[in-house]
Parts: C-alpha cells; sequence; structure tokens
C-alpha cells in the first residue's frame, strides 16, 4: 500500500511474545529450503511506491523491528539466502540509507550497465574532415639488444651539436608522431636541442614486449638514448599517460637522467598513499569510460583487450568526439583547429595501426595496478655505512642513488582528462617536485602549438639564451603533414660509444667519440627504416646535483583539506 512504512515498534502477539519469536522459527526452516533461488523483499518503504493488491497478499508481510536494527519477515517457502546475503531493510524518514539490492541481482543490473555501455561504447567511427593516410609513413627505428625494434622520430638540431636530449615518453592513445606539438625548430636551435619521441612496445611501429613493465620500459629508454648517441645524461619529457614512464625512469636508471619534465601526468588512482579527500576528488573527476577502463584493469584485466579493440580500434574521429566533450573551453577551442585535429587524428591512427590493443592493455593495467615502487622511494635518503652495505656493494648489489636532479610538473588547474589532485599527491609525496599550476589550462592548451608558452618552459628548464626574445615576434609555425621521403638504399650502423662527462652540469652535452662502420644494401623498394644496433651497454654512476632552478608559482599546494569523517 502507498506510504506505508514499517512499524517502529516492536509487534507483539496474543500472548505477549515478540514476534520475533516466530522470526528464529522461520529461520531454523531455512536450511530445509537452501535449494530455492527466490528471495521475496519488501521495497514500499525506501522506493515511495507499494505493491498492488494481489502482490501484497502474497509477498508483503510484516516487518518488526527488534532494537535498533529493523528485520524484514521472509516467506516460508521463498528463502534461500538468510541474514548473511539480504541486505537490511531500512526506513528513510528514520534517517537510514535505502536498501541495498542483493549481492547477485546487483551483479545482474552492473552486467546489464555493462553491456549497454560496450554497446554505445562500440557504436560507429564516423565521417573524419581530414581524410588522413598513414599507409605511406615508415619510421626510423633502433634495434634493441634482445632483437626488439624500436620505432621513434627526431626533431631539432643534429647529434652532432646538439647539447640538450629530451626522449619523449607519448601519452594514451598516441604514438611518437605527436612528439612536442608545434614546437619550433627556431627554438630547438636557440638551444642546441634535440627531441626524441619513441613509440613504446607493441604500438605505432615498435615490436611488442611479452613481458613489459615498468622496469623494462626504463631499460629501453636507457637503450634509445645509447643507440641514438643522446650522451650519458637526457632529460625525458612525460606527457598525460606517459607520466608513469617518466616517474619509472627516475625510480629505475635515475643515473642516466639530467632532468625530467612531465605535463599533466596520470597518476595511479589506486594508491594506498593517497587522503581520502584525495582519493574522493581524483574519483570525482574521472569520468564513466575511463572508470570502467579501471576497474577491467584491476579486476578483469583478460577482458581489457577485447573490450579496447571493440571500442577503439579505427574510430578516432570517435574518439577524438568523446574528448571534445569533457575538455574546457580553451582544450575546446584548441581542438576544433585544423592544425591540431589533423594531427591528432594522423597521430591516433598510427598508434593503432597494428589494430592489436594487447599493448594499449598493458599501459592501463600497469597504470591501475602496484607499480613496484612508492613515489616516497624516489626521495634522496643518506648514504648507508654499515659494513654489510660495503660488503654487498662489492658483489654489485647496491641500490641505484635516488635522482636529485630538477623534476618539474606543469598541470593545468582546469585539466579534465587527468585531475589536478594526481599532481598535488606526487608533490606532497616528494616535496623536491617543482609543481606549476597553470591557472585557465586544461589539459592540452599550454602544452600544445603555444609557441611563448614552449619559451617559458624552455626558459624554466634550460635557463635564459642568447637571442630568445627575437623569437617572440616569429609567427605561429605552420602545421603540415609530414612528408613521405623517398626510399634511399637501407643503411645498418653499428655504433659503439663512450660519453665523456658533462663540464655543464645544468646541459645534457653529447661528445660523440663513436667510430661508426657503415654498408650499403640494396633493400625492396617502399621499405625505408634505419636500424641501430646497440654493442655495449655502459652506464655512469654519476649524478647531476646543482640544476638550475626557476622560481614556481604554486597554487593551492600544502594546504591540508580537512577529511570527511
Amino acid at each position: 500500500m502507498e506510504g506505508e512504512r514499517f512499524n517502529p515498534t516492536p509487534a507483539m502477539d496474543e500472548d505477549g511474545k515478540e514476534a520475533e519469536d516466530g522470526m528464529y522459527e522461520m529461520a531454523r526452516n531455512e536450511e530445509l529450503q537452501m535449494g530455492e533461488q527466490e528471495i521475496y523483499r519488501d521495497f514500499a518503504s525506501t522506493s515511495g511506491s507499494g505493491l498492488s493488491s494481489p502482490q501484497e497478499s502474497t509477498s508483503r508481510k510484516l516487518s518488526m523491528e527488534t532494537g535498533s536494527k529493523v528485520l524484514p519477515y521472509m516467506s516460508h517457502s521463498g528463502v534461500n539466502q538468510g541474514s548473511n546475503t539480504s541486505k537490511t531493510a531500512h526506513n528513510r524518514e528514520d534517517g537510514y540509507e535505502p536498501a541495498q539490492v542483493v549481492p547477485y541481482f546487483a551483479g545482474s543490473v552492473g552486467i546489464v550497465f555493462f553491456c549497454l555501455l560496450l554497446a554505445g561504447w562500440t557504436s560507429g567511427d564516423g565521417r573524419s574532415i581530414y581524410n588522413v593516410d598513414i599507409s605511406g609513413i615508415v619510421a626510423n627505428k633502433v634495434k634493441l639488444p634482445d632483437g626488439r625494434h624500436i620505432a621513434y622520430e627526431e626533431k631539432g638540431v643534429s647529434r652532432d651539436v646538439a647539447k640538450i636530449n629530451i626522449l619523449v615518453a607519448h601519452g594514451f592513445l598516441s604514438c611518437r608522431l605527436a612528439g612536442i606539438p608545434g614546437i619550433s625548430d627556431r627554438l630547438l636551435e636557440k638551444y642546441a636541442a634535440r627531441v626524441i619521441s619513441y613509440d613504446r612496445p607493441g604500438i605505432g611501429q615498435s615490436d611488442p614486449h611479452p613481458k613489459r613493465n615498468y622496469n623494462t620500459s626504463a631499460q629501453d629508454m636507457a637503450y634509445i638514448a645509447d643507440a641514438l648517441g643522446m650522451g650519458d645524461k637526457f632529460w625525458v619529457l612525460g606527457y598525460s599517460g606517459g607520466g608513469p614512464y617518466a616517474w619509472a625512469a627516475l625510480h629505475y636508471i635515475p643515473n642516466r637522467l639530467a632532468g625530467v619534465v612531465m605535463f599533466g601526468p596520470m597518476g595511479n588512482p589506486y594508491a594506498t598513499n593517497m587522503t581520502k579527500e584525495e582519493t574522493k576528488t581524483i574519483w570525482k573527476r574521472t569520468d564513466r569510460n575511463r572508470r570502467w577502463l579501471y576497474r577491467l584493469a584491476r579486476h578483469f584485466p583478460s577482458l581489457l583487450p577485447g573490450f579496447l579493440k571493440k571500442g577503439i580500434v579505427g574510430k578516432p574521429v570517435k574518439l577524438m568526439r568523446q574528448v571534445k566533450k569533457s575538455v574546457n573551453p580553451k582544450d575546446l577551442a584548441l581542438l576544433e583547429t585544423d592544425k591540431f585535429g589533423e594531427n591528432w587524428e594522423r597521430s591516433i591512427r598510427e598508434a593503432m595501426r597494428s589494430g592489436d590493443t594487447k599493448a594499449w592493455a598493458e599501459d592501463v593495467i600497469l597504470h591501475c595496478n602496484d607499480w613496484g615502487y612508492k613515489l616516497t622511494d624516489l626521495n634522496p635518503k643518506p648514504a648507508k655505512k654499515s659494513l654489510f652495505n660495503r660488503i654487498f656493494s662489492l658483489f654489485g648489489g647496491a641500490e641505484l642513488p635516488p635522482f636529485t636532479g630538477p623534476i618539474h610538473i606543469y598541470h593545468g588547474a582546469e585539466d579534465a582528462l587527468v585531475p589536478l589532485t594526481m599532481s598535488q599527491h606526487a608533490k606532497r609525496m616528494l616535496p623536491q617536485v617543482h609543481l606549476h599550476v597553470l591557472e585557465g589550462h586544461g589539459h592540452f592548451s599550454w602544452f600544445c602549438y603555444c609557441d611563448s608558452c614552449h619559451r617559458e618552459l624552455f626558459k624554466a628548464l634550460f635557463g635564459e639564451v642568447e637571442g630568445l626574445h627575437e623569437l617572440e615576434k616569429s609567427p605561429e609555425p605552420q602545421i603540415l603533414a609530414p612528408e613521405v621521403p623517398e626510399a634511399p638504399a637501407y643503411e645498418e650502423r653499428t655504433i659503439s660509444s663512450e660519453a665523456a662527462p658533462h663540464e655543464d652540469p645544468h646541459v645534457a652535452e653529447t661528445i660523440d667519440t663513436a667510430t661508426l662502420e657503415t654498408t650499403t644494401e640494396t633493400e625492396p623498394e617502399g621499405v625505408d627504416h634505419v636500424e641501430v644496433e646497440i654493442e655495449q651497454d655502459s652506464f655512469s654512476s654519476k649524478v647531476e646535483t646543482t640544476p638550475q632552478e626557476a622560481e614556481v608559482g604554486i597554487s593551492g599546494i600544502g594546504e591540508r583539506i580537512p577529511k570527511e569523517e
């Protein structure tokens, strides 16, 4: 009956006994009927609507409260779960939460909702306005010691004159073609900088790694740097989903790094050292599709490649449209431009070239599970002087010293894809991090196609250079599709190099003493790539400890938000 509620006082029978006795009698009869699979529940008190009269006569029974707990009357012939699985029905007006659904029914609802989400996720792609064609793009490649090939893209000055080497880890659903979007060649020349971006294993034109993790990913960075002559120390730039790989480099190869800079880096949403407020804010600002990806990666990782295959392969236009719906106005204005849109679509299509989503699933699975270390492990620690540690170090068991160079994080205050709270958490864990909060910016607007932003970035990381002000009046760069070069003769290089220590502690300078042996062979028409094979792997244990630090405006960091009880 509509509006009917449970009686707040215990009901009494004719003998003056509480009806609770009847409840325990039926509880004993439950053991004889555990094979039945139906539960009759009374939801009128929580849903606000009553059942029809015939239903009331068969399924609505007397509910009674014993002490402070309200217990529903259960049918003598319809119970199979008992009090361990059926949830307590509460009265909304008494200040309790609404009744919860039984577990197996909740699971059914979740499955139905997941199927509906998958149906929407797997809809058509839509029509592209750019007519992007990636069939003619052939990547340069390096050959790693285990035989795998890694595709890379190079921009800036040549290795012979480069004083600053930057290795770029691209974001999620992106590839090496993104690099630093719109970076000016004149700016790179002023700083004698060389930027190399690469495809992670299994993405774009790179070979997959059968057992990829953050440790192997960091070692790949060191191998790429050695193969391409990036010197004894180099910078790592991680954008968005490339952030976890920049953190991995800090942990696993700190002795190879001159510095690290990240833009809107993704953090682990399941990190156990987050505060209650940080966790709540991150999940609140994470969209529905991303939450489903995280949960699948966490609990059903084997299902994730299939889910991604149906949802993203061959559908860059759909992905771009979904991103546009969630970003802030400044990001949206950039995404709607042709110079960004065409290169964005090209990068997505190239990233999905193989059609295999296993590598993308690995990205999400690694991101949402235990990284193998904590951010606090990156804090500098006093050297251990015990005799045991000294003996242990003689046999090669000593750990690498923590990184003491510059770590910069740039994060838009209005980033709708990666919550600012993730970078604020990193700053709380690592006080030495320079956190730049970009007011009014989102996920893309400061990092992509912004000449003034790039000049400010290089000035903060590497200091002033002569003639930098001349670039302020330079026109915006024209963003064109990359030209497909004619296929030259195939070159296989064998490089053996040792980089000299850097004289300037602020600049990662490459001193090339390599000897090159070049052989030219005839390759089938249409093949254009360069293989670089590493003969030896030399690492330096020298760590630069006096980097130039720029003043950083930190907004809202260090203020402890009271936890909600």
